[in-house]
């Protein structure tokens, strides 16, 4: 991170300049802006081009390939939301109640049937598989709950049926390849293997109380010291009780965001984002106090610094 922020390589200078990240990146400016943009480019179109951009020494030649990688980040949103809200159809449709998942489609993109089976995953919290169907075959991308091993299921799965032309992977994820004819055979089976396994519930570990007072710059700067955050270093959640929430608004594209003000009686507040929660904005101005746990982040914007929540829970 100091490097980054010291002294960038000219590719990754550009990159941050098209994700609004160059006032200053972090590790959470990392996993939600710069990382999705590079990962895009090997999902739509040829990993060659993120090293290209990465290597880059010239900055016209950065800012052209960095504004395809943001452009083909943005067509990734768009093919990530269609897969999505059709598997999610599709589970309405036939009302599967199994505690596993198995969704299937017709030339769902395979660069981004991972990233919506993990969506899946997270969301109905429950082992699923995500298939793209051409030409008479399935590829899969399958994720798993903690505490549930993907790939001995899989591995159950082959030993009872021999469905797979090509698997592997590993407790948390997995790929796989069948004839798209016995996709029902793998719905059976995947059900029949995993039915009798049990999960926890999921659950928020939460690292400390928090008052809406205490969002003070050393707050921030002792935050910075547990950077940076990631798979082995969560970032920290903090735990808000009874706060007032107000001047509640959508954002974003499509308004599918919110942004409100955060604050304890009489205090000063503070700025909160809520990502995905734009279609319960009314429900947000119904109740005005509320328990929320949020990450603490500072928010640069042009020649601005400020401290802003990020909602990861609210009741």
């Amino acid at each position: 991170m100091r490097q980054i922020n010291r002294s960038p390589s000219v590719g990754i200078h550009a990159l941050a300049d098209v994700a609004n990240s160059k006032q200053g990146v972090t590790s959470t400016h990392v996993a939600f802006q710069l990382a999705p943009r590079i990962n895009a480019i090997g999902r739509l179109a040829h990993a060659k081009r993120a090293v290209e951009l990465l290597l880059a020494d010239d900055p016209i030649e950065a800012e052209r390939l960095a504004l395809e990688a943001n452009g083909l980040n943005q067509k990734r949103q768009v093919i990530q939301e269609h897969i999505y809200i059709s598997a999610l159809a599709q589970i309405e449709e036939h009302a599967w109640t199994d505690q596993t998942l198995v969704v299937a489609g017709e030339a769902w993109h395979e660069g981004v049937i991972g990233i919506v089976t993990g969506e899946l995953t997270q969301n109905l919290y429950k082992p699923t598989l995500c298939l793209s169907i051409k030409d008479g075959v399935a590829k899969g991308s399958g994720r798993s709950v903690p505490g549930v091993d993907l790939y001995a299921l899989l591995q159950a799965v082959q030993a009872q049926t021999g469905i797979f032309t090509a698997f592997g992977g590993h407790a948390a994820a997995a790929g796989f390849s069948l004839p798209a004819d016995r996709i029902n055979d793998l719905r059976s089976a995947w059900a029949t293997v995993a039915q009798d396994i049990e999960w926890e519930p999921p659950h928020i570990d939460v690292d400390a109380p928090l008052h809406v007072h205490e969002l003070t710059p050393q707050f921030i700067a002792d935050l910075k010291r547990l950077e940076p955050f990631g798979q082995a270093n969560p970032e920290p959640i903090f735990f808000l009780r009874d706060v007032h929430i107000g001047d509640v608004q959508t954002m974003g594209a499509k308004q599918q965001h919110l942004r409100a003000r955060v604050k304890e009686g009489t205090g000063r507040s503070y700025s909160l984002v809520a990502f995905g929660e734009g279609e319960r904005v009314s429900q947000w101005l119904e109740r005005t106090r509320r328990h929320v746990l949020v990450h603490v982040e500072e928010n640069r914007y042009r020649d601005m610094v400020q401290i802003q929540m990020r909602l990861v829970e609210a009741k």
